[in-house]
This record gives structure tokens, C-alpha cells and sequence, in this order.
């Protein structure tokens, strides 16, 4: 772990450190490719669900989505409001289901900001159609201060 901290950015528009990361660590070979760009306050990916994201045949797991939703989501105060967050609360309305096999953009942005407080909005969808919206808390923190040694720390 410490050794992803200080791993430098190697992806355009990738996050820095924590290389690992179970759903878009780009040094995970399980990971989905999480490439970000931001255009008018949004910030933007898209994702393809594949074989291995499956829950009922032929759709994704709601899990999955959870998961890229929390990575995503989390990215927003870096790329929007250049803080460091980590998630505090995640709600996930899901609205359709999440095919495999085929491209979903998403989407989130800042809703709010109130001191250490960062509240995000976002959705996935396919062309007008809204799969699934998101809304989270994220709490600025001080990343250097993270205990790298792997103990848990209360």
C-alpha cells in the first residue's frame, strides 16, 4: 500500500496513488478502465460491464455498480473542487438494468460544498435512458496523514 501511495499518475485522467483499488486500480487486473475527463462541471467516464460483472444472466451486478459508483463518484471532489474525499454515505437509486457487454456513460457532480463536506450527484445511463442516479457525502481528508502500514487504525 505504501508503495501505490506514492506511485506516480501514469493514466491521463486517472487518480493518482492507491493503484490496487478493487474496482479501478489501473494495476488491478480485475479493475474496470475508469478514464475520467471533466466538460462544464461534470465530470465524465464511461463503462462496459463485462462477463465477469454479471448478476442476473445478462445484466450487471447492482454490487458492481455500487462499487464503480463509489470510485466514480469519490473522484468528483478531486476533479471538481480539488480536494481529497472519501466516502462518508452512498445511496444508489437503481432505475433499469445494467446491461453487459455494452457502454455507459456517466456522470457526477458537485451539489453542494460546506466546509469539510462535499455532497455529489451523478447517474449512468445509456443515451436518455437513466439506469441508475447516485447521490453521496464525501468527506475532505488529509491523504498524507493515512497510515500505510496495513494496521487498523480506529
Amino acid at each position: 500500500m505504501e508503495e501505490s501511495l506514492r506511485s506516480p499518475d501514469r493514466v491521463p485522467g486517472r487518480r493518482g496513488g492507491f493503484y490496487y483499488r478493487a474496482i479501478a486500480g489501473p494495476a488491478n487486473p480485475a479493475g474496470l478502465p475508469l478514464d475520467l475527463s471533466v466538460a462544464d462541471g461534470v465530470l465524465n467516464a464511461e463503462i462496459t460491464l463485462g462477463p465477469m460483472h454479471s448478476g442476473a444472466p445478462g445484466r450487471g451486478h447492482g454490487g458492481v455498480l455500487a462499487g464503480v459508483f463509489d470510485e466514480f463518484a469519490g473522484s468528483a471532489p478531486r476533479f471538481l473542487t480539488d480536494s481529497m474525499a472519501a466516502t462518508a454515505r452512498l445511496t444508489i437509486h437503481y432505475r433499469a438494468p445494467i446491461p453487459l457487454g455494452e457502454p455507459i456513460q456517466l456522470r457526477a457532480w458537485v451539489h453542494a460544498h460546506e466546509g469539510r463536506k462535499i455532497h455529489v450527484k451523478g447517474d449512468a445511463r445509456r443515451g436518455d435512458l437513466v439506469m441508475a442516479e447516485v447521490e453521496g457525502l464525501f468527506i475532505k481528508i488529509d491523504y498524507a496523514a493515512i497510515d500505510t502500514s496495513g494496521a487498523a487504525r480506529h
